[in-house]
């Protein structure tokens, strides 16, 4: 999905997160998403491309919604995702990611 929508001009962060696993008896790290079937897409839907084309974009199954209408997140929760996001391929996880209470 997120290859779909960048080429119809929608910028879209899928934010991952390195893991280590224990694959055939060894371990390996893992990049996984960070939230599995979900792609942050910013688009202006006045100008294009609209909800409908980009709903209907192979890999896309819906937006988010709150009733009957999209949600829009909130602009700073996804530049923090993607600050977490640098942090983790930069260091171990476990120093990233937040603690009980933050």
């Amino acid at each position: 999905a997120k290859q779909h929508l960048e080429n119809q001009g929608v910028e879209c962060f899928y934010p991952t997160v390195e893991v280590e696993k224990i694959l055939r008896g060894k371990r390996q790290k893992v990049e996984e998403p960070l939230f599995p079937c979900y792609v942050f897409a910013y688009f202006d839907y006045e100008q294009g491309p609209n909800f409908t084309s980009v709903r209907s974009t192979r890999g896309v199954v819906d937006f988010v919604r709150f009733g009957a209408q999209p949600k829009e997140v909130q602009g700073d929760l996804v530049f923090e995702l993607m600050q977490l996001e640098k942090c983790c391929n930069e260091n171990t996880a476990s120093e990233c990611m937040p603690k009980p209470g933050d």
